[in-house]
Parts: C-alpha cells; structure tokens; sequence
C-alpha cells in the first residue's frame, strides 16, 4: 500500500479521496494534503489561460506577436499566480506566468496565429486543444513538461543568456540529487554559483511550477540592481515531488539531447528528440538512439492507468 501511495498522481488521488470520503468537506480537505505530491495548480491554470483564449477575439502585438496589453490584467485574475502593481500599459514579457503559459501553449500547437486583415493579427485556439482536453492531469503535465524541455527555445525567455542555463542546470541540480526533500540550497553560501546564474531570472520560477523546488525571491538584490521585472532567487527548497523527478528528468531525458532548438542553433538541420548527438559514440546497450515517447522514462513513478497517452509530435516540432 505504501508503495501504491508513493506513486499517486492527481488523478487517482481525486478518484481514491472520492471513493474513502462521500463527504466534499473532507474529500476537499483529503485532496488539500496530497496533491502536494503533484503540482495540479499548473494544469488548472493553463486551462484557465487556454479558456480565455477561446472566448474572447485577442489580438496580438505587431512586433513580438505577444498578447496585447489590455487583455493582460483580465487573464491576470483568472490565475492563481498573479502579477502584482501592474498597469494597462504592461507587457507580456513582465506577466511572468502568463508570458510562460503563452509560450507553452505556443509551442505545443494548442494556439496560432491568423491575419485577419493587413494590419492586425490574433490568436486562435487549434483543434489540438480536444486532444489535449481528453489527456488525464498527469498526460497534461507532461505534455508541458515534454514542450518545456524539447520544443521551446529558452532564449525567449532570457534573450542571450540562456547559455547559462544550458550550462550552469547540472551544478545546481548536482547540489540536489543527494539531498532529502526540504533541502534548501542557499545562494549566498555559494557565491560563485550565484554568480554564474545570475541571469536565470524566471526560470527559478518556471521550474517551482512544475514542482520541483520552492524558490525563496530575494528582494534586497532585486532591490539593489534595481532591475524592473527581474527575479532573483535567494534560495531553492528541493519537494519530494522533485525528488522523484529530477534524477529521472537529468539521467534520462538530456538536455542536450532531447532539446530541438539548441541541436539546431549547434547546427543539426532535422534533429530528433533524444537521438544521439552527431560525432557521439554510442556505447553497447546503449538505447539512446532508438526513439522513445518523452514519458516512458518517468512511467515507474506514476500508476500506469494516469500516464497512457501522450499528444503526437507534430511535423514541425
């Protein structure tokens, strides 16, 4: 039973406190002390951002193809997560959460672009959406995860300076993979690690999301460098959720391997997700370089029932 429990996802575990408590009061109460094991709030929302989408004409920026600023504050107040002290005349870009969910749903093929005329363009929601609606939670999650980690090109979030998270993950997740759940890494006693990360900015974020870690802002730098929607982490609390993940995550779904852009901007012209890398040897036993599903690698930490199905990779991904 112990071991069953380890392995609950959402899913099950809506369906198990429904079966032990008839009662809302205490199946509400049940689901509050578990899903800590799985971060739920991630799909609730991006399904609150993708309704909006869906109901209401957006139309987008001319330069950066970005939802324009006055439907911003609206989609703001649907989500758990929201941005605080900003104004009509805000940007995507300084809507952290939303600016995230925009992407994801920007490179899973859930939303496009369409000209209506010469001068405006909006955003639709595509027919991929009911594939992504009949996913369980779990199928969902990794769905963002797998365009998370393959299909999006992180220096749209950090311009340039995505190299230093190519580089600088490892470290950190290094620091972690020994550790019990709770650990908290703090950056000031790593002064160099700090500094070779000072640009991650939102990605401390965009990886509590997915509940790996909790990050602790640090708002005495935030303050000193005086940067206008800028995040500095003080520190990160490792979740027993992360705990599971990561490893799995780091040994078996390389980022350099399994992440499109960076094969191409290293100068692979049609890369596949987790083949082996041009000039690599492949060692015996080695099955790096048969082509696998994202989830397979992750399948022993969740009940088989909750983890199935995946949404088919598109030609263009």
């Amino acid at each position: 039973m112990k071991k069953n429990m380890e392995q609950l996802t959402f899913d099950s575990l809506f369906n198990q406190a429904t079966e032990e408590a008839p009662n809302m009061g205490v199946r509400i109460q049940k689901l509050t002390q578990d899903i800590t094991k799985f971060p739920i709030q991630l799909i609730i929302d991006f399904e609150r951002f993708l309704k909006y989408i869906e109901h209401h004409p957006i139309q987008i920026t001319n330069t950066k193809g970005y939802i324009s600023s006055n439907h911003l504050p609206h989609i703001n107040e649907q989500l758990s997560i929201k941005t605080q002290d900003e104004t009509r005349n805000t940007q995507q870009e300084h809507y952290p959460y939303i600016h995230f969910f925009y992407l994801l749903a920007r490179g899973g093929s859930l939303i496009k672009q369409e000209s209506a005329d010469f001068s405006k363009r909006y955003i639709r929601i595509t027919e991929r959406r009911n594939l992504f609606d009949k996913l369980t939670d779990t199928e969902k999650y990794f769905f963002l995860l797998e365009t998370f980690w393959v299909d999006l090109n992180w220096s749209k979030f950090v311009g340039n300076n995505h190299h230093s998270i190519y580089f600088m993950l490892p470290d950190v997740i290094s620091k972690l993979l020994d550790k019990k759940a709770g650990f908290r890494l703090q950056f000031h006693k790593q002064p160099l690690l700090a500094n070779l990360i000072f640009h991650w900015n939102y990605f401390f974020l965009y990886f509590e999301w997915f509940g790996f870690w909790h990050s602790e802002k640090d708002q005495e730098r935030m303050d000193h460098y005086h940067k206008n929607g800028y995040y500095f982490a003080k520190s990160i609390a490792l979740t027993s959720f992360g705990k599971k993940m990561i490893p799995v995550l780091m040994e078996s779904r390389d980022f350099e391997r399994w992440n499109i852009p960076l094969r191409r901007e290293r100068g692979e012209a049609n890369p596949v997700p987790g083949l082996k890398l041009p000039h690599s040897e492949v060692k015996a036993g080695d099955k790096v370089n048969r082509p696998q599903l994202f989830h397979e690698a992750f399948e022993k930490l969740f009940l088989k029932r909750d983890l199935l199905n995946a949404l088919p990779r598109l030609e263009q991904q």
